[in-house]
This record gives C-alpha cells, structure tokens and sequence, in this order.
C-alpha cells in the first residue's frame, strides 16, 4: 500500500506550518507496517525533502487549499503507482494497518463525523483502491476546478465531487462504491498527550501538533 501525504510550502499562507518533521514521525508510522510513503509536493518542496520518496507535481496551484487536491489528482493520474491507496494528513500517523481496510467491496473510502464544524469530510483518511485510481483521478480533478481558497475548501470541494453523506455505510456512485466511515474509528485526534487510543489514522489536527512527538514516542515508541 501506498501511503500518501501532501507537502504543499506555502509560506505565505497565514495558515502555514512546516510539516517535514511530522511527515518524518509518519515514516517511522508506515515502515513499521511495510508500507511505502510517498510525498506529494511541487519542485520547491521536493528540494526541500531530498531524503523523502516524493512525487512531484509540475502544475501545482499556489493557492494553498487547490493545491493539496490538484497534488492528490495529479498523484491519482501518474503512472508508476499501480496499489491501494491512503491518502493521509501529513500530520497523521498509522495507529493500525489502513491496508485491513481494502476488503475489495469499495473504489473509495472516506471517513465523517457531522460534529466537524468545516465539512463532515476529514481528509485525513482517503482510501482508493488500486483498480479505482483512473476514475478517481476524474473525480478529484473536478474537485480541484471548483476549490476556492478559504480553509476547509479542499474537505468541501472533494465531499461534493464524490457526492459523501453524512451517514456511515456504502453506497453506489459513478466512479465505483463509497465507503462511508466514522471518523471516531478510524481518523481521529487523541484528546491529549495521556490518551493513548489508536484509530487507523490518529490525526494531531490544529493545537495537537504541538505533542505529536512526544505522543508517539510515548503510546507507539515512535521516534523520527
């Protein structure tokens, strides 16, 4: 399984954070299930991680939230990446083997929960199916075309192009099943550095950045 993750340097953007030292946890994350990381980034942030597998794409946006589904779509289309897919936050990392999930009965999954304020879609956990990468493509391509700019855009565009509800279950779409998953499950945020839970993704959004290390060394002995 490919696990996949966007670096997008956009030091302009008031929402920007450097993310090379959490994609660097990640890693230890994925080797740990044999999996390969793959960092999808543009020439600059490809300079930048000399030492990372990355992906490059040439016609990345500069706007920050198109930028992270162009990356994704561009990623979904190239040739050379023929497996399953988890397109994760860079601020995630693998708290169990995402590749349990791939029982052959989706083209792709996601994961919700409608107590998200932005969107019911949480990024942070994306499953395709190897089979399902060229519909896919499709799918995220029109997404990038309509994501604005403002935070959360690329959670809105992406639920509206792959048509996700709010409820959990499976469901028939143009490109293939949805998988509709509970984000509590499967990508979730620990409450504190003392929580010890491990969804498949455990994903350090906002503040909980700030004790992602000291997190995993502690629930995982992960040290990058």
């Amino acid at each position: 399984m490919i696990i996949a993750s966007t670096y997008a340097p956009r030091r302009d953007h008031p929402m920007w954070q450097d993310y090379r030292p959490y994609l660097a946890l990640q890693r230890r994350s994925v080797e740990r299930y044999g999996h390969r990381q793959v960092v999808i980034t543009d020439a600059a942030g490809a300079l930048e991680m000399p030492d990372f597998d990355c992906f490059v794409d040439t016609t990345m946006p500069h706007e920050l939230m198109p930028a992270l589904v162009h990356a994704q779509a561009d990623f979904l289309g190239a040739d050379g990446y023929d497996d399953d897919i988890a397109f994760i936050g860079a601020d995630g990392l693998l708290g169990h083997d995402p590749a349990t999930l791939m029982d052959g009965n989706f083209a792709i999954g996601v994961t919700v929960d409608a107590g998200f304020m932005d969107c019911h879609l949480n990024t942070g956990l994306m499953l395709v199916a190897a089979g399902a990468r060229s519909k896919a493509a499709a799918v995220w391509a029109l997404a990038a075309k309509h994501c604005g700019d403002n935070w959360s855009d690329d959670q809105r565009s992406l639920a509206g192009a792959l048509d996700v509800p709010i409820e959990h279950g499976l469901y028939r779409r143009h490109y293939g099943n949805l998988l509709v998953m509970p984000a509590f499950m499967h990508n979730d945020a620990p409450t504190g550095v003392e929580d010890g839970r491990r969804p498949v993704i455990v994903h350090f959004r906002g503040l909980r950045k700030a004790y992602m290390a000291e997190w995993a060394a502690r629930h995982m002995d992960l040290v990058a």
